[in-house]
């Protein structure tokens, strides 16, 4: 195992029809290992296996040469909950019912975790995410769940979140243009504040595996959650430095990225200048090769541990970010390409099974991991006709597959947006409920807007 990982190193639902993909996973004598990875707001086009323009990957990009890489995966939501509920459950956001305004996920709906569980896994979750927890009843299944806001791992995260702040002991922060870092220095960061520090997740799944009492025969199922690359974006200044000049590298800690700006721009009532735009977008491509990093230091100690050999690795996003394309910054108000495109790429570690490394053209969605995760854990079941195990075989390749998205609930428009907005503004034409279907190259969006109705699009045009 080790010299081959070492090489690597180097309503319209209804319509979605059930094929399978191009690969099959041999059968093998005992259930592997599964680690369901996350990297938070990450469109595709940003990481090297997909073309990016920036070395965002370098060590992704010869991890994925030894998996399989999806080309064409979605997302069935553009955030986070209503997306994390469906690959949780297999359920479409408007049949689990868990969005930004209701974010409970109900106990009814059996999970990935739950399953795993009782076939005799055991279970383990770190989110850095605020709205992936037990608060919101995302905990079920998992024998330990664990947050940067713990109070175990509260202070190392306070003390990463300084360095990436640019805060020494006596000095004022380099960036505070969101009011975070200053509720940092006072000791009054609220929890939701808490992202990123991603190196504390790998610190916890370690940990997690060595307890006394764990069982070796026992296959584990781990799920993270990293927020690098989410609102606020503050990687760490050698990350920076990658693709900054002295002066960009300036800019980048002064821009104002505080939540009326973004709005302001939004809505269009004070469109941020180029410059802005640009430096937003590589600090989200620095923040991208800080996930990177921390991938491969996962990888690594996963990999000393001897935890990779009968383990399959699964490296996705819950939805991307729009960083000015259209207008819009974030993540809500639409169903864009740069929300919905999301990196897929499985690894598997056993020798003589599994995954056939390469490149798939299969028009995958995320909620599909609930089916393969299964069938991959020999806990194969029927499904309805709208899951795929992506492992399986195909007879067309997919072709003609009908893929949902939605926005299930409308995003509302932020008060003291309504408040500060021009005489005649309501927002109306963002405060509605989406749609989309994708079938081949052609895309169908509904808007429950009047204004707005129902277009289709041409992908390849």
């Amino acid at each position: 195992m080790g010299i081959r990982f070492y090489g690597v190193l180097s309503g319209l639902a209804l319509a979605v029809g059930c094929v399978a993909a191009c690969h099959r996973a041999p059968s093998v004598p005992s259930p592997p290992n599964v680690l369901f990875v996350v990297w938070d707001t990450v469109r595709m086009d940003r990481l090297g296996i997909y073309g990016a323009e920036r070395d965002t990957t370098p060590f992704l990009n010869k991890f994925a040469g030894g998996g399989l890489v999806f080309d064409d995966c979605r997302s069935v939501a553009p955030s986070t909950v209503p997306s994390h509920g469906s690959m949780f459950t297999g359920l479409w956001p408007r049949d689990h019912g868990a969005n930004h305004k209701n974010l409970w996920l109900a106990s009814e709906h059996q999970t990935l975790a739950e399953i795993l569980a009782g076939s005799g896994y055991d279970t383990y979750a770190f989110s850095a995410n605020p709205n992936i927890t037990a608060m919101e009843n995302f905990d079920q299944g998992f024998d330990k769940e664990e947050h940067l806001w713990d109070t175990v791992w509260r202070s190392a995260a306070e003390d990463d979140l300084k360095e990436h702040y640019q805060i020494s002991s006596t000095g004022q922060p380099l960036d505070n243009q969101t009011g975070i870092a200053t509720r940092l220095r006072a000791g009054k960061l609220l929890n939701q504040e808490i992202k990123g520090c991603g190196a504390l997740l790998g610190r916890g799944l370690g940990a997690w595996l060595e307890r006394d009492e764990r069982d070796p025969e026992r296959p584990w199922f781990g799920f993270l959650n990293y927020m690098e690359a989410h609102y606020p974006l503050q990687p760490a200044n050698r990350f920076r430095e990658r693709f900054m000049s002295e002066e960009d590298l300036r800019r980048s800690y002064s821009v104002d990225r505080s939540w009326p700006k973004i709005w302001s721009h939004v809505f269009g009532f004070s469109p941020l200048p180029a410059q802005t735009l640009a430096s937003l977008d590589v600090t989200y491509d620095a923040a991208i090769a800080e996930l990177d990093d921390l991938f491969e230091k996962l990888m690594a100690d996963l990999e000393a541990r001897g935890e990779l050999e009968n383990t399959v690795v699964i490296l996705t996003s819950d939805h991307g970010e729009n960083l000015g394309e259209h207008g819009l910054l974030d993540h809500r108000y639409s169903l864009s390409e740069e929300l919905l495109r999301v990196p897929l790429v499985i690894w598997d570690g056993r020798a003589a099974a599994g995954v056939n490394p390469g490149r798939s053209s299969f028009p995958a969605m995320n909620i599909d991991l609930f089916s393969t995760i299964l069938e991959v854990t020999g806990n194969g079941v029927e499904f309805d006709t709208d899951l795929v195990n992506l492992l399986g075989e195909s007879a067309d390749g997919g072709k003609g597959r009908m893929r949902l998205a939605e926005f299930a609930n409308d995003f509302e428009i932020p008060e003291s947006i309504r408040s500060s907005a021009p005489v005649g503004w309501s927002g109306r034409d963002f405060a509605r409920r989406l749609t989309s279907v994708t079938r081949d190259q052609y895309k169908l969006v509904h808007s429950e807007s009047a204004a707005e109705g129902t277009s289709l699009f041409d992908l390849e045009q």
